[in-house]
């Protein structure tokens, strides 16, 4: 009732605008009035509209001011301005104004609503504004250092938006950067259709390489997944492209760990592997082993973001990486490529706590170097799900559900649904049939009614209730019989 009431206000309030002095103004700057300035206004509602392009930021200047009596205990008692920061409906900033002592205004958005409204007959002379603009910009800041937190501009309040920032985090040579959300609230994308019009990009690396992104992320208070680099360097850009304010608030922290030539071990829910990370690693033969241990998550992404040149000879199989379930042994082996190129993917459904990925190269060189990133996924954060029907039954489909990664679309999971005649495409099952209820009347014999008539009525029911169970069975026997054996020849 608090949000609404004050809509309904604002509904009203502009819907009985007057239609002569409702103004709207584009240019960067500009200079307008009330209607008859200087001489005294009408009677009602007066609405000028400024509305920019995005990332400009309004600076309102008035000239003239004499609108109503001066506040008592700060309210209007009669006429005033109300100028409105941002959308009409959803203003980030509310300014009310009266007497003969405006404010001068620096918006937050790209939209100031100023608003006039008259219902007395006390003599004025409403406004004359003037207003400019100015970009609104965010420049690229670099931190270093060992740790460190970082937020939102404006936390724990969400900044003005729009805007588009950059952080680059770079910690000494020799270690990796792990980080870890500690809130990340976003509003605006409560709802699936929201577009992601504000949200969050990190990087392994340099955020002017596009390949670098490792995901992208806006979601309503749940949290970007912890991660670990591949490199002393990582970079995290987020936007918000609202008119209405802005929505997005975060704070994460970030460490620095020590950086091993080969063996690690993963503990982020994502993270970015370069095997081995010193290109000059000068072992002629080379194995590294990498234990991931994500937190818990429904399914678990390994894609290979690079690959060496001279990693791909099927043939030989000399160089090859191996990915192992639990532990490393030729039972719990669950795949081995030889010949994996930028894109190769695994995806594993239901993962164990401890995933080894087992890389072995003769004679090693830097152009048998690869880069490997993992995504722990959790059922919520499954991208898109296609429906796909399965040729020659009919009553069964497949749903299969996907990932995005910034290499391409990843399937994650495969579903069958089935309705009768079958509940799976590996069984059978019998179809539910519906045989209506036979109700049997009762005979109360008179004193006139022989007992022979009434026991041949009873026994003729039965008789015809025993007949039409037969039909029945043998009907669905029949059935049931002719679509096991077509479900064979599936």
């Amino acid at each position: 009732m608090a949000v609404t009431l004050p809509l309904l206000v604002l509904f009203v309030l502009f819907s009985n605008a007057n239609a002569a002095c409702n103004k709207s103004f584009t240019l960067s700057s500009d200079t307008f009035a009330t209607e008859n300035f200087p001489n005294r206004n009408f009677t009602g509602y007066c609405h000028y509209q400024i509305k920019l392009p995005f990332r400009r930021a309004i600076d309102l200047q008035w000239l003239a001011f004499d609108v109503g009596s001066p506040k008592v205990n700060s309210k209007c008692p009669d006429n005033y301005v109300t100028v409105y920061d941002g959308a009409k409906l959803q203003p980030q900033h509310t300014y009310t104004f009266c007497g003969k002592q405006p404010q001068n205004i620096t918006s937050k958005t790209n939209i100031l609503s100023i608003i006039l409204y008259v219902n007395s007959n006390r003599s004025h002379h409403g406004f004359r504004v003037k207003y400019t603009s100015h970009t609104v910009t965010c420049p690229v800041l670099y931190y270093s250092g060992i740790n460190g937190i970082l937020t939102n501009p404006s936390f724990p309040n969400s900044a003005p938006a729009p805007y588009y920032c950059t952080r680059v985090i770079t910690v000494p040579e020799n270690n990796l950067i792990k980080i870890d959300f500690l809130t990340f609230s976003d509003s605006s994308n409560l709802y699936p259709n929201s577009k992601c019009k504000s949200g969050m990009k990190l990087y392994d690396g340099s955020y002017n390489v596009s390949e670098n992104q490792v995901y992208k992320f806006c979601a309503y208070i749940k949290s970007p997944p912890s991660f670990t680099s591949s490199s002393n360097m990582v970079s995290i850009s987020f936007y918000d492209n609202h008119n209405s304010g802005g929505n997005l608030v975060f704070a994460f922290s970030y460490q620095a760990v020590p950086r091993k030539s080969c063996n690690y071990t993963m503990k982020t829910l994502t993270g970015s592997i370069t095997i081995p990370s010193t290109p000059s690693y000068d072992h002629s033969n080379l194995t590294c082993v990498t234990l991931l241990e994500p937190p818990a998550a429904k399914y678990l992404i390994l894609q290979w973001n690079s690959i060496g040149e001279n990693f791909r000879d099927p043939q030989k199989c000399d160089d090859f990486v191996e990915v192992y379930l639990r532990n490393i042994s030729s039972s719990t082996l669950y795949t081995k490529l030889c010949n994996a190129t930028r894109g190769t993917t695994i995806s594993i459904k239901n993962p164990d706590k401890k995933i080894f990925v087992r890389y072995v190269t003769k004679n090693y060189n830097s152009r048998k170097q690869f880069n490997l990133r993992y995504y722990g996924v959790s059922k919520s954060q499954v991208s898109f799900t296609i429906r796909q029907p399965i040729p020659n039954v009919p009553w069964c489909f497949h749903t299969l559900d996907y990932y995005n990664t910034t290499i391409k679309p990843v399937l994650v999971d495969i579903r069958t649904i089935c309705s009768s005649p079958s509940s799976s495409p590996t069984g059978f099952q019998s179809p539910t049939f519906f045989i209506p209820t036979i109700i049997i009347p009762t005979f109360a014999p008179s004193p006139t009614t022989s007992s022979w008539v009434y026991g041949v009525a009873s026994s003729g029911v039965l008789v015809l209730l025993a007949f039409l169970s037969l039909m029945v069975w043998l009907y669905r026997r029949r059935y049931i019989v002719r679509e096991q054996q077509r479900y064979r020849t599936l």
